[in-house]
Parts: structure tokens; C-alpha cells; sequence
């Protein structure tokens, strides 16, 4: 880079763990944050060098577009780091309008890729392709598809996960287990649950929602862990794993991990990179048995509670920015083993946003 700073621009900026985020960003020298996010409240404002309130790419994805496009003409955006999957696959749709009608860097380098792991039955393939996961799946359009995919997965002996096949996180995943007979919520605030059969078809029915597009495979029940990673042309630059040590392993944020940074784990990602030949930030979610390991999603983003790590010493957000721009990445010294709890603190802000109460 050729002038002092490097603008970044950041959105979901009200995320629960975004002061992790942008401290981890701000070792970087030169670093200058802008920060969005939908809400005109959200808190990352107040540490945010600059803030904007834009649409949300889920609801009117143009609208995001245009509201990225002006803060970048804005700030001589050097690097935009999209958090939310709406977000990551709209700009994968605009990417050669960010990278060469307004010559920015975005946290992904090959959107193809994007497209295709978004898409939770073709990642399966993939890793099914090369060797990374040697179970069933099934896409399904239609009860009786569900019914005869369920079969061959050996339901009701075995549980069976069902999922979106363009779904984002936990939302709209079911685990079918015969031993509930009545819709078991892992979260109140969105459809995830546990039921049987019959009670999958009755809240799908009473949800007004489609029983289609759904992809079906094995529950796998063992360690789970969440990979954070920085690649370059599908080789593999640094990685972050943390073993979720949650009481529901379904939560959309973290109530705890711990840094573990096991051989296999290491391998088995950097083969699923080069399978999906990923460029830039990079995020799987593995489960490992004693019999298998399995990759059961994966986003061109950072986990929400990533920045976490930069307390035992791995700043992942720091190596993309290095990695993205050009800059040479550092060699982290990791604290292996460190038991990571989130807490409530407190943060000293500029006087200029004194007057910003949230």
C-alpha cells in the first residue's frame, strides 16, 4: 500500500462479539474502520471510525448495493469484509463491479466458490467428490422424497438432520428423532427443533412452510468444532480452530469455546480449501466421531465470535487484511488450550459520540 492508511469497511457492526473484531483488525497498522449495519443503533458505532446505516442485503439486496457502493466512493474503501451470508453472496454476484469498476479488495477472492458452498447440497458433493465425507445425503422436494430419504437413511433406528439447502446457520434445521413426539425447540426464536416424522410434517404445515429444497443426512453426534480460515488460491495460509463447549450446540453465538488445535482437524480443512478451492476468509463448521469427520457447513466469512481467539494469541482477521492486500502475514504464537467465556465490559469511547446513548 502507498498511502498511510487502510480503509476497511465492516458491516454488521451491532454483532455481539464486533468490539473482539475490530480490536483484532486495529493491529494492523494504518488500519481506519467504517462500519455499517441495518440498525441505526447498533453498538459498533461507537468504536467504529466512521458508521453507516444500509438495507439489508436479505431484504432488498439492490438497495445494499448501491448503500456499499456509496460508502466505498466515499472512503477510499481498500478492503470490504461482508459478515452476514446475505451479504457474502449478493457480493459475490457484484464482484467484478467491486474489484474493477471501483477497484476494491473484497474478503473473498473467488466467487464462484461462493456460489457453490452456499449451496449446502453441493458442498456435500464436494466433500463426497474428494473424499472428505463418506456418509448418505439426500436433496428432497415433497413429503414422499422426505419419506423414502428418511428410509434409506435408516430413520427411525438412526436420527436424521434436515436443513435448508440455501439456509443460513441454524435457521429451518430439524433433527427427526422418534423418541419426541411433540416439537422440541432448541431455539424459541426461530424454526430448529427436534421431533418425529409427524411432527416434522405438522409444524412445517402450521409454519406455512415448503417441504422442499431440504437436504437430509445422519446426525453425527461428537466434538464440534468451529474453523476459521485464511486461503489463497485453495492452499491453506493460517487457521483457527475452537472447540465448542456450548450448552446448545445449535445457539447462533458462542457461550464458550476452547482453542484446539488438533493435527487431524488441520488436515481434514486444509483439504476441504483446496476441494472448494478457497480464496480469502473462510469458515467451516466439522464435527468429528470416532469414526469420521464431516464438515456440515461452510461460508466465505468469519464466525461470529472469531475475534475471541486474539486472546490466545490468533488474530485471524489481522492475517486476512495481510493476506487480502499484499502484506506479509504474521506468525502467531497460539495458546493452545485456552477455555474461552464471553463477558460483559466496558470501552472508552471518543467524545465526538457522547452524545450517541444505545
Amino acid at each position: 500500500m502507498t498511502k498511510n492508511k487502510i480503509n476497511i469497511l465492516i458491516t454488521c457492526v451491532g454483532g455481539k462479539f464486533m468490539y473482539d473484531f475490530m480490536a483484532c483488525l486495529r493491529v494492523v497498522d494504518g488500519v481506519r474502520i467504517i462500519g455499517a449495519d441495518s440498525d441505526p443503533e447498533a453498538q459498533g458505532q461507537l468504536i467504529a471510525d466512521k458508521f453507516y446505516t444500509i438495507p439489508m442485503a436479505s431484504q432488498d439486496p439492490s438497495a445494499f448495493i448501491e448503500a456499499i457502493s456509496n460508502i466505498i466512493k466515499e472512503n477510499d474503501i481498500d478492503l470490504f469484509i461482508p459478515s452476514a451470508d446475505e451479504e457474502v453472496a449478493v457480493s459475490a454476484e457484484h464482484y467484478d463491479y467491486f474489484t474493477k469498476d471501483l477497484g476494491i479488495k473484497l474478503a473473498f477472492g473467488n466467487p464462484q466458490a461462493v456460489t457453490h458452498v452456499t449451496d449446502k447440497y453441493n458442498l456435500l458433493k464436494s466433500l463426497s467428490e474428494n473424499g472428505l465425507y463418506d456418509g448418505d445425503f439426500y436433496l428432497v422436494q415433497g413429503k414422499e422424497e422426505i419419506e423414502s430419504a428418511l428410509e434409506k437413511l435408516d430413520y427411525p433406528k438412526t436420527k436424521i438432520i434436515a436443513k435448508p439447502r440455501l439456509g443460513r446457520g441454524s435457521r429451518g434445521v430439524f433433527l427427526f428423532d422418534d423418541a419426541v413426539k411433540s416439537f422440541y425447540p432448541f431455539l424459541e426464536h426461530r424454526f430448529c427443533g427436534s421431533g418425529d416424522r409427524d411432527v416434522f410434517f405438522t409444524e412445517m404445515k402450521q409454519r406455512g412452510l415448503l417441504v422442499e429444497d431440504l437436504v437430509l443426512m445422519p446426525y453425527y453426534d461428537g466434538a464440534f468444532y468451529d474453523v476459521d480460515m485464511v486461503a489463497k488460491d485453495g492452499e491453506l495460509q493460517d487457521i483457527c480452530i475452537r472447540l465448542r463447549q456450548l450448552k446448545n450446540q445449535f445457539s447462533p453465538t458462542s457461550t464458550g469455546h476452547k482453542i484446539c488445535m488438533k493435527p487431524e482437524v488441520i488436515e481434514y480443512a486444509a483439504k476441504v480449501c483446496k476441494a472448494v478451492k478457497a480464496d480469502g476468509v473462510f469458515d467451516i463448521d466439522v464435527i468429528e466421531t470416532p469414526k469420521t469427520m464431516v464438515a456440515i457447513d461452510a461460508a466465505f466469512r468469519f464466525s461470529g465470535s472469531v475475534g475471541a481467539s486474539r486472546v490466545a494469541g490468533h488474530n485471524m482477521p489481522a492475517q486476512l487484511v495481510r493476506s487480502v492486500l499484499g502484506l506479509p502475514l504474521e506468525r502467531l504464537n497460539v495458546t493452545d488450550h485456552t477455555v474461552l467465556r464471553p463477558f460483559w465490559t466496558m470501552q472508552s469511547i471518543e467524545e465526538d459520540k457522547e452524545g450517541i446513548a444505545l
